[in-house]
């Protein structure tokens, strides 16, 4: 009547339902068929990639993309379990279904909340510090789902064409506004 599992070395064996208060973890264990319920959890690090469209707090829209390699911490069980509760409602279980949304969708708030209190200029200036926040802010979060960020694959930022128009225009209209005043000479003028 029993069935024996064994989970292979880059997975963990999740049990519910009788007998099981919560959930269990385990790398091999006798499966009543009928009355519990056992999944596979891959515990190997993956590679996530997230595009977000943000705004600075000077309301420049900037797109963010970023690449996070990330998985569970295997060697403490709260964040294995953690894990195990955030992928187990799936049938393939990996990082890339809904729990690769929850985990989107966290980061994406986190790199909104922090460039909206940056301007773009600050950003663009020092594009480290921006990512250091960002890495840190979202450490602190993915800790609520028991993943870590192992490595940082890549971060990109493209500001869009329009931003750099709009920083142009707006010094264009600024460089008119003192020369009406007359604290500019005309050459420097553009088209006023």
């Amino acid at each position: 009547m029993y069935r024996y599992h064994v989970a292979r070395p880059h997975e963990y064996l999740a049990i519910t339902s009788l007998g099981i208060n919560d959930m269990k973890l385990c790398k091999d264990a006798y499966i009543w068929p009928l009355f519990q319920k056992c999944i596979r959890i891959y515990v190997f690090p993956t590679i996530c990639t997230f595009r977000v469209m943000a705004k600075s707090a000077d309301d420049v829209t900037f797109i963010m993309t970023t690449s996070f390699e990330m998985g569970p911490r295997v060697d403490d069980k709260i964040a294995l379990l953690l894990y195990a509760k955030l992928v187990y409602p799936c049938e393939k279980i990996s990082l890339h279904n809904h729990a690769h949304k929850r985990v989107y969708d966290v980061i994406k708030v986190d790199i909104r909340a922090i460039a909206s209190l940056m301007t773009i200029e600050e950003i663009c200036k020092d594009f480290e510090a921006f990512k250091e926040k960002i890495l840190h802010k979202i450490e602190l979060q993915l800790i609520q789902f028991g993943l870590v960020v192992l490595k940082v694959v890549d971060v990109k930022k493209r500001v869009l064409e329009k931003i750099e128009l709009e920083a142009l225009r707006r010094e264009m209209k600024e460089v008119c506004k003192r020369r009406v005043r007359g604290h500019v000479p005309g050459s420097l003028c553009y088209n006023c």
